[in-house]
């Protein structure tokens, strides 16, 4: 009989870890959170070999406020700013792209037909953070940056 009972209890320990290897393996994050405004906090570059590089803090060198991005249920728009006119009046870019979010991955189709894709790690009802990667690393100082991890707050 205490052969059964521990035979049992190693049984229920077994698949208790198991499922709980599981939920973190597949946490999904959903689309529904997703959209929203959320303003650029934070940025870090990674090397080829994912090695940390460098933390790079939000410009705002016009004074016209930071990188926003705006998440419907299927566009982004991207908001940033390139300047000011002869006026004074802030000059705004904005990039329009079509997305899907496929596990935990935005998949994302310019108006120009170019496909890229950022891999979502954190998304709480405040932040987002997303992975981007270069197809050739860029040299700057000796350093490839290869790769770019954004963090953003939401707005509303």
């Amino acid at each position: 009989m205490k052969k059964i009972v521990n035979l049992f209890l190693l049984v229920v320990l077994t698949l208790g870890l198991q499922s709980c290897k599981e939920q973190e393996a597949t946490k999904v994050y959903e689309l529904e959170d997703l959209v929203g405004t959320w303003k650029l906090s934070s940025a870090k570059l990674y090397d080829r070999e994912a090695k940390f590089l460098a933390d790079t803090s939000p410009k705002d060198e016009y004074g016209c406020g930071p990188i926003t991005w705006v998440f419907t249920s299927d566009r982004i728009e991207v908001h940033r700013y390139t300047g000011k006119d002869p006026n004074g009046q802030c000059l705004e870019e904005v990039l329009h792209l079509q997305y899907t979010l496929q596990n935990n991955t935005i998949h994302t189709l310019d108006d120009n037909g170019m496909k890229d894709e950022m891999l979502l790690t954190n998304l709480t009802s405040d932040e987002v953070v997303f992975m981007t990667s270069f197809p050739n690393p860029l040299n700057e100082e000796n350093n490839a940056i290869k790769y770019t991890e954004i963090r953003c707050k939401k707005v509303k």
